[in-house]
This record gives C-alpha cells, sequence and structure tokens, in this order.
C-alpha cells in the first residue's frame, strides 16, 4: 500500500483468473484496471484503489483499459455503474413480481393481503432508492 492508500493488486491469483487478460495483466503490472466484477463492493474498492494510483500509473491504466474495452477508466467505471444499476433495478422487479401471487398466504383477508402487498412492495422501493442513494453520493 502506499502512502495514498494504494494499494497493488496481488500476484497470486487463481489458475482461472490468470487466465483472464484484465486479472493476468493487474497481477503482472501492479497497475489497477477498472473492470466488471460479480458484487457492487468489490467493484466500488477497485474503482476506489484506481483513483489512489498515481498520475503515471493512471496513464498506462488508461492505455490498456482503451485497448481492452475501448475507453479509459472512467468511462468504463460510469458504464459498469449503469449496467449494474440495471440488472439491480430488474431484478428487485423481477422479485416484486415474484411475490405477487404470493400474497394470498400472507393473510386470509383480501383487503389485508393488498395492503400487506403493498407495504412489502414499499420497502422493496425504499431499499433500491437506498441503493441508488449509497451509489451517487
Amino acid at each position: 500500500m502506499t502512502d495514498k492508500g494504494y494499494s497493488r493488486p496481488t500476484r497470486q491469483l487463481p489458475e482461472h483468473l490468470m487466465r483472464d487478460p484484465t486479472h493476468r495483466w493487474r497481477a503482472d503490472t501492479g497497475i489497477e484496471l477498472v473492470h466488471e466484477e460479480p458484487s457492487w463492493d468489490e467493484f466500488q474498492r477497485i474503482v476506489q484503489n484506481w483513483k489512489r494510483m498515481s498520475p503515471y500509473q493512471k496513464v498506462v491504466s488508461d492505455a490498456k483499459s482503451i485497448e481492452l474495452f475501448g475507453c479509459d477508466n472512467m468511462v468504463n467505471a460510469k458504464q459498469l455503474e449503469a449496467k449494474m444499476r440495471l440488472k439491480y433495478q430488474k431484478n428487485l422487479e423481477e422479485d416484486i413480481r415474484l411475490l405477487a401471487p404470493y400474497k394470498n398466504i400472507l393473510t386470509s383477508s383480501e383487503q389485508t393481503n393488498n395492503s400487506k402487498l403493498r407495504r412489502i412492495i414499499m420497502s422493496l422501493r425504499q431499499t433500491l432508492k437506498d441503493f441508488f442513494t449509497k451509489i451517487f453520493s
């Protein structure tokens, strides 16, 4: 870790990651490269780590990003963030859709069922709102 908090990508990777050009380049050079990750937290860690690099490292990383992804790291980060937000929203909409058929098992009263389903949906919407607030803050 540097005095700015930059943490060099690890040299030791599992075999399947060593076959991936992005992970292999990061391991070989010790320079961060913004790329898609399965989790929001890991993606954010990589973006923040990239921001802590020296100007020289950023230039080298941007050149590799353009080679691999057709854009620099910050453009790639914005595109990946949008993709992750859309995926999260679609997953939430699917969860809401999947809940609808089960509203009758929530209680015996139809009026109460609709009320509880509305509360569940509102809770899911609040979760989505909180998620987006966290992304943009």
